[in-house]
């Protein structure tokens, strides 16, 4: 059997099923709790009124050395003046394995 759906059947469908698939599907795949440490790490990160590479890389590298995080942070980031960071500027942050 062949069924036809002109275009305001199916957009009705969507309009009416929609949220409800969306919810469903946000419930089962969306985990309830959320442990700090699961909290995947930004790939960058915008630069707050008082950030310096040093502070930036005790937030999101804690368990690596201060210094190697802030050398990391400087080679994923060539152009950027340690000294001179600006409100708002983006800085990459490197994966760390």
């Amino acid at each position: 059997m062949r069924v036809f759906l002109d275009g305001i059947t199916v957009f009705l469908l969507v309009a009416v099923l929609g949220a409800s698939v969306y919810t469903i599907f946000i419930k089962l795949t969306a985990p309830d709790i959320v442990v700090a440490g699961d909290m995947p790490r930004p790939v960058a990160v915008g630069v707050r009124p008082g950030d310096t590479l040093w502070s930036i890389a005790i937030e999101f590298y804690p368990k690596i050395n201060t210094s190697e995080a802030v050398y990391m942070i400087r080679q994923a980031n060539p152009g950027v003046e340690p000294g001179n960071l600006q409100i708002g500027q983006r800085l990459i942050l490197p994966e760390v394995e």
